[in-house]
């Protein structure tokens, strides 16, 4: 999303490339409906004397074609809208924060430059009084900032992630489990890819990954019990007629916002905890045993720990289908990391070390994943 920002700095970044991005999906789709436009004319003017098996795959391949290009087209279109919206608040934010920071500056130089001079006591602290005010009200206005600024990030993110899902027919149409590969493989695939995620969020060299349906850690997690239970209430209320096309809106206040996606946590299931403690311990996340059942080593679900999960819901196909998007968010945290399930609290020692480690730049970064995945369920 452009440059890195800050909390001081939440205007940060160069909103041309982001502008340039829109200008290119703009003119893909400019080239998309060319394709479509040549092939509905070559359609249109097939010979009616050329029939056959030859001439039907020709006709076939070419409404294939077609419809790739009108969803690569509403695809496009949507990515485009998302990026120009996201540039234009940036601007925004970009016009309001510098006067919080040149006020911050000021009074913050009040202090330092020894400009506070008053010939009476109350008449000094009524001058500091008001520049820890300014000090206050320019934070807390930058605080605001970066909150939106943070909102944007995140809308930006599903915005595109979902045109790409939901443009991967391919994927969209792969099983959970392919039946190509063991379980224990699959397992043992998905234990390496948490293990690449721990080992980067205690190294700090990466602060955001991006995992979709290809990607082992993503099918584990669509085999977690509590995937299993959301995906069979999802399918009992559209089959009752209780969910409609779009963000499920969960507190009914016809918006799409973070309140929507339900919270998460994996503490209030002792026996999956213990059980993947125990793979942890037995330093066996990599291998390859099939003795180990199922269902009772997640190791994905429980790296996560606790996340928001969002879903998108098709419009029913003719067939009687309905396409569903999952969207998982989840932020590794130092927090996260050494809390004690069911307890509360933190590990006594570990948490003030990583802190400090953190503190000196020695790792420990906050952690963003993005798991994005599609299923298709029949009414």
């Amino acid at each position: 999303m452009g440059a890195n920002w800050s909390a001081h700095y939440p205007d940060s970044g160069d909103m041309s490339a982001v502008r340039a991005a829109a200008a290119w999906c703009d003119q893909q789709i400019v080239d998309v409906e060319g394709i479509d436009t040549v092939a509905a004319g070559v359609l249109d003017t097939r010979d009616d004397f050329w029939r056959g098996c030859a001439a039907d795959e020709f006709s076939a391949a070419l409404s294939r074609l077609r419809t790739r290009a009108d969803d690569s087209r509403e695809t496009l279109y949507a990515a485009s809208k998302a990026l120009k919206v996201y540039a234009d608040l940036v601007d925004e934010i970009a016009l309001e924060a510098p006067p919080f920071r040149a006020a911050l500056a000021s009074a913050q130089a009040s202090f330092t430059g020894g400009r506070i001079a008053a010939r009476r006591f109350a008449d000094y602290q009524a001058e500091v009084r008001r520049a820890y005010q300014t000090i206050e009200n320019a934070n807390a206005g930058l605080a605001a900032l970066a909150t939106r600024r943070d909102k944007a990030d995140r809308a930006l993110a599903r915005s595109l992630l979902l045109g790409a899902s939901e443009s991967w027919s391919s994927i969209a149409h792969t099983p959970a489990s392919s039946p190509e590969v063991p379980a224990w493989l699959q397992r043992k695939r998905a234990n390496e890819d948490t293990w690449q995620l721990l080992g980067s969020w205690i190294a700090g060299d990466k602060q955001a990954y991006v995992l979709g349906q290809q990607d082992a850690f993503t099918q584990r997690i669509q085999q977690s019990d509590y995937i299993r239970e959301q995906r069979e209430r999802i399918l009992d209320d559209l089959r009752q007629g209780r969910l409609s096309a779009g963000y499920i809106d969960r507190n009914g206040d016809g918006l799409r916002d973070p309140s929507d996606a339900i919270w998460h946590g994996v503490s209030n299931d002792p026996l999956r905890l213990i059980t993947d403690l125990g793979t942890v311990l037995g330093v066996v996340g990599t291998s390859d045993r099939a003795d180990v059942p199922i269902r009772f080593e997640n190791l994905p679900d429980t790296f996560l720990g606790s996340y928001l999960l969002n879903f998108f819901v098709e419009e029913p196909g003719v067939d009687g289908s309905v396409l569903i998007t999952y969207i998982v968010e989840n932020d590794t945290t130092i927090d996260s990391a050494t809390r004690i399930p069911v307890l509360g609290g933190h590990v006594p020692g570990v948490y003030h070390w990583m802190t400090h480690e953190n503190e000196v730049g020695a790792g420990f970064e906050t952690e963003r994943q993005l798991i994005v995945w599609t299923e298709r369920v029949y009414l």
